[in-house]
């Protein structure tokens, strides 16, 4: 729903949201520009510019899943979900700001007012019993689909549930998987239609264990066909239902490009994943051996006479090292495996790694050319499905004309 058609369905909760959004701006200008006052009319000022932040978060429903808020938070901001509770609470800031016609009149009465008109289209909205529908545009229902994909691509992808992750690791795979869907690097099986459509529908009944297609997806089972209204009862009943023609293949499909090119990310993925543990494991190993050394050798305080005696004597031992090292010598013991080579037993261990890499070159070949076969044999016998209708369709007329 676009703009134009959301200012055209005659909800006031709409009309509410967006009259918040005006209040957000003018709230946060005007309450910065009052807090210079220097009297008491800087305690309206400093709720008026809170307020702007408490709207904005009501107003935009995308903004509890980014920002780093508590439960606490979250769990007041969502009980304004209705019109009533929304037109209430517009009310007590639009009264709150009145009040401060008390002291002397400001530049906030604009916001007591634009806070009243955004409380009225809510109260409006109410008594009309017209149901709180989210602005799209504002991250409500378009979002609200976005987290649906989302939680089936933690489920396909990651094997994980939503519903059991923390809340700061939701908001980091929330992150990571915009910046995937922005750039283009997911899967174009994620950016179907009907992908979403058919999230949308397991989000919504609450069917967590839905299976989406998959690279090796099973046809489903040939059902029963319709009974024929000719047809006698009685013939119906006896005997198994014939299998309903299909073009489908029973078994595994061939997978297609889309899904070579998912596996490919998944293994990718997962070999940045292991090499990010093992740094962070070595980091881990690094620092508790110094700890240890400085447990067992501690150094001296910097900039004392025994921290300088300890570094001359290390640069005297590394340059006596280096010394050594450029002196002429006997020569060292060098294995004969090294000197002379491995032998057949190590020119066979390369032959072997060598053909395996050939081979799994050959695998990933051979499965690209049978994803596109597939692919071109699909198209194919779509053509063939139309060229079947326009002849079935060319004969009609033709009957119909010349009998």
């Amino acid at each position: 729903m676009t703009i134009q058609e959301e200012l055209r369905s005659r909800n006031f909760s709409i009309y509410g949201q967006w009259t918040g959004i005006l209040c957000v701006i003018l709230c946060f200008a005007l309450g910065i520009a009052n807090i210079f006052h220097f009297d008491i009319i800087i305690l309206w000022s400093v709720f008026c510019f809170v307020s702007s932040f408490i709207i904005i978060f009501i107003e935009v429903p995308l903004l509890l899943r980014v920002c780093p808020t508590s439960e606490h938070f979250d769990a007041f901001i969502r009980r304004f979900e209705t019109n009533y509770m929304r037109a209430a609470i517009y009310g007590v800031m639009s009264l709150i700001q009145w009040l401060s016609l008390i002291r002397y009149a400001t530049s906030l009465i604009a916001c007591a007012v634009v806070l009243l008109f955004a409380a009225s289209f809510y109260l409006l909205a109410g008594i009309r019993g017209q149901a709180f529908v989210n602005s799209k545009t504002l991250g409500g229902q378009g979002v609200a689909q976005m987290i649906a994909l989302f939680a089936e691509y933690l489920s396909l992808q990651k094997q994980l549930d939503i519903d059991a992750l923390g809340a700061d690791e939701v908001r980091g795979r929330w992150k990571s998987f915009l910046g995937k869907w922005n750039r283009g690097k997911l899967a174009e099986g994620w950016y179907d239609p009907e992908t979403k459509s058919k999230s949308n529908e397991r989000y919504a009944t609450g069917e967590e264990d839905a299976i989406a297609s998959s690279s090796y997806a099973v046809a489903s089972k040939p059902g029963r066909p319709a009974a024929d209204d000719d047809k006698d009862e009685d013939d119906e009943g006896y005997g198994p239902a014939l299998p309903a023609t299909t073009d489908k293949h029973l078994g595994p499909a061939v997978p297609r490009v889309q899904d070579l090119q998912h596996r490919q990310e998944l293994l990718e993925e997962d070999r940045n994943l292991h090499r990010a543990d093992i740094r962070h494991e070595r980091k881990l190993d690094r620092k508790a051996q110094k700890e240890r050394l400085e447990e067992l050798v501690p150094r001296a305080e910097p900039g004392s006479r025994e921290r300088q005696l300890e570094k001359k004597k290390e640069k005297a031992s590394t340059n006596r090292d280096f010394r050594e090292a450029k002196e002429p010598g006997g020569m060292e013991e060098v294995g004969e495996s090294e000197l002379m080579g491995g032998g057949e037993d190590e020119f066979r261990t390369k032959l072997k790694s060598r053909e395996k890499i050939k081979n799994e070159r050959e695998l990933k070949k051979e499965e690209v050319l049978r994803a596109r076969a597939a692919e071109r044999e699909e198209k194919m016998m779509a053509v063939r499905k139309k060229e079947e209708k326009t002849m079935d369709m060319l004969k009609e007329l033709a009957k119909q004309r010349y009998g």
